[in-house]
């Protein structure tokens, strides 16, 4: 057999005794590794900042600075008449736009409000520098994680920039100039200033911007005199002004079953921003903000909010006089006013033009607003020869019956853009283009969605107002809902002899309710002249509850009722499937099933005389919609 060579590097001295390893050897080695490795990561991470310093200085910095003295809010507009007796000039009414906002100094408003926004907004707010480092560093980790239980890093600062700048996109490098923005933004301005910048800025629902506007809303009172309650009560609302709104009318169904309101959310979301205020501690006394006893009340505290519908920017009162927005009137006269000059005639004459004799304004048209009379106006429009281009909706349905939504949108061909507004009118004499937009769920234009339309006429479906100027000479009680007058169930006034029906208690939809109620209205007038007033009686209030706008009457006096009342009622949104309840306390009494209710369409209801008999107080009238199961 032929001997193997040997191979190995030693040759024939392999099969000596290999030498030892001395341990100084191996430790050397180790560190020497580690140094190599260190040297590479100091290497790489200098140039990792270089790379990211280079950015700074030439992407962020550029786009970095944001003054509080450059960012200007809307504001309410207040219009003022000098009264002639006094010679003091009064109030007459405020004129704004989308939100309804007056402006008010930290030091006027009540200091609730400031410590409720920090206890739930952020806590460590008077101690950090513009950015909370640790919650920064746990969002992020939640992040990049992908962990389901996330939670917003942003402090007060952070989001007020993030509204300054209308910046909101969900990237790496608008959080990365947040952060740069806030460290910049806390060295030139205080904590007060930060605190009454962002108060005064935060849009709390319903129109309202700002905690005064706010507060004189939902709780008719100046912001300088809430109570610890009711200022987490309007703090609440900022984390969904839809969700938490203690004023919005619906029910949400949850995945179980069960069914919640937004009112019910709202009282949740307080005791825990309460709960806050009781832990959070305040700098300047080393205290919390609230302690455990005053934390405990305000939470038992009753919170009675404004007997009102609509939002804030619908609001328009005098002396409790209801008026139309001032806009409106003035643009009615602005039109007149032109067409006088243009044709070379009277005011007056114009005012036939218009009124009487269908002289078209203007051939091209985009209509405001898709209640009956901006649907009727639409095909009346279009049948007098001027085209419709659209009609525009702010709200995510149509408040327009449904037989007017086919005649006037669809047999026509007319596009209905429900959820959009009017955002820019353009035009040099006179109307030249309509930018409209869509809006988000708080009627806030969408950027990017524009759509431009060629036009020369705008019309303004504004809704109808009851004239009741003699109601209220009389001293009749209104309804702040159906502003008219408020009625028993034989039409009966609040003044004994008088008695109310059609459009100056409520706006109908249909001539033949008008009709029905001037029935009743009449033969209970000729028993009250046959007869003469009948004695007093116990009244039962009928109370308008979720998703319901107000019912017709509103008073019922079960002893003079025979067979039945018959109750009429708007709901505040469209409904599918779904039931009318009607409770006293926490008794139900009887339900009503509907396939389908909208906002347009009045809904009507008996309550028969045997119904009354065992109710011993308020009657709630309310809607649920039915989940398939």
């Amino acid at each position: 057999m032929e001997e193997r060579r040997n191979t190995h590097p030693q040759g024939a001295d392999h099969s000596r005794k290999r030498r030892k390893v001395r341990p100084g050897h191996v430790a050397g080695g180790v560190v020497m590794t580690v140094f190599t490795l260190v040297l590479i990561g100091v290497c790489t991470t200098l140039m990792l900042l270089g790379i990211f310093m280079k950015y700074v200085n030439t992407s962020l910095l550029p786009t970095l600075e944001v003054r509080a003295e450059d960012y200007t809010m809307s504001q309410s507009s207040v219009v003022y008449y000098q009264d002639k007796e006094s010679g003091q000039w009064v109030e007459f009414q405020k004129v704004h736009g989308q939100e309804n906002r007056v402006l008010i100094d930290i030091d006027d408003m009540s200091p609730y409000l400031w410590q409720a926004a920090v206890s739930i907004e952020d806590e460590r707010f008077e101690s950090h520098h513009g950015v909370d480092w640790k919650r920064t560093l746990g969002a992020t980790l939640l992040t990049l994680t992908g962990s389901n239980d996330s939670y917003g890093g942003s402090t007060i600062t952070q989001q007020m920039l993030k509204n300054m700048t209308g910046e909101n996109q969900n990237t790496i490098n608008r959080k990365v100039k947040e952060i740069f923005r806030a460290l910049e933004f806390e060295k030139n301005n205080t904590k007060s200033q930060i605190l009454e910048l962002y108060l005064n800025m935060i849009y709390l629902g319903s129109g309202c911007g700002g905690v005064e506007t706010a507060a004189e809303y939902y709780c008719g009172k100046s912001a300088k005199d809430l109570t610890a309650a009711e200022s987490a009560c309007i703090i609440a609302i900022t984390n969904n002004p839809s969700l938490y709104n203690p004023k919005y009318e619906r029910t949400y169904t949850r995945k179980d079953g069960t069914t919640v309101t937004p009112r019910q959310l709202n009282k949740k979301r307080q005791e825990l921003i309460l709960d806050k205020m009781s832990k959070v501690i305040n700098p300047d006394t080393g205290k919390p903000y609230l302690t455990k006893e005053e934390c405990e009340a305000a939470k038992a505290e009753p919170l009675n909010f404004t007997d009102t519908s609509g939002d804030a920017s619908e609001l328009v009162k005098t002396d409790g006089i209801e008026i139309n927005n001032w806009f409106v009137e003035q643009l009615i006269k602005d039109v007149t006013t032109d067409l006088a000059q243009a044709k070379s005639i009277s005011y007056e004459a114009a005012q036939r033009l218009g009124n009487m004799e269908g002289y078209l304004p203007g051939r091209k048209v985009v209509i405001l607003g898709s209640g009956d009379i901006g649907l009727i106006m639409a095909r009346r429009m279009t049948l007098e020869g001027a085209k419709v281009l659209a009609c525009v909706e702010v709200m995510p349905y149509s408040g327009g019956l449904t037989r007017n939504i086919v005649q006037c949108l669809q047999d026509f061909d007319i596009p209905l853009y429900l959820s959009h507004t009017i955002v820019d009118i353009q035009g040099d004499t006179r109307v030249e283009k309509a930018i409209v937009a869509k809006v988000d769920e708080n009627r806030r234009p969408i950027p990017g969605t524009e759509m431009e339309f060629d036009v020369d006429t705008i019309l303004l479906s504004v809704g109808l107002i009851p004239e009741n100027e003699l109601t209220r000479q009389a001293g009749i009680p209104m309804d702040p809902h159906t502003k008219g007058a408020v009625v028993y169930e034989n039409m009966e006034t609040g003044i004994p002899g008088v008695f109310a029906c059609g459009n100056v208690v409520h706006v109908h939809d249909l001539v033949d309710f008008v009709s029905g109620e001037s029935d009743r209205a009449g033969a209970a007038a000729a028993a009250y002249v046959l007869h003469g007033e009948t004695p007093d009686a116990a009244v039962l209030d009928l109370v308008p509850g979720n998703g319901v706008g107000y019912t017709v009457p509103q008073r019922v006096r079960p002893a003079d009722v025979d067979k039945g009342v018959e109750i009429s009622f708007r709901v505040r949104q469209n409904y599918g499937p779904s039931q009318i309840t009607i409770t006293c306390g926490e008794k139900q009494l009887a339900r009503f099933k509907r396939q389908r209710m909208a906002p347009g369409e009045m809904e009507h209801i008996t309550l028969p005389g045997v119904l009354l008999a065992k109710a011993d107080g308020p009657l709630t009238v309310a809607v649920e919609e039915v989940v398939a199961k």
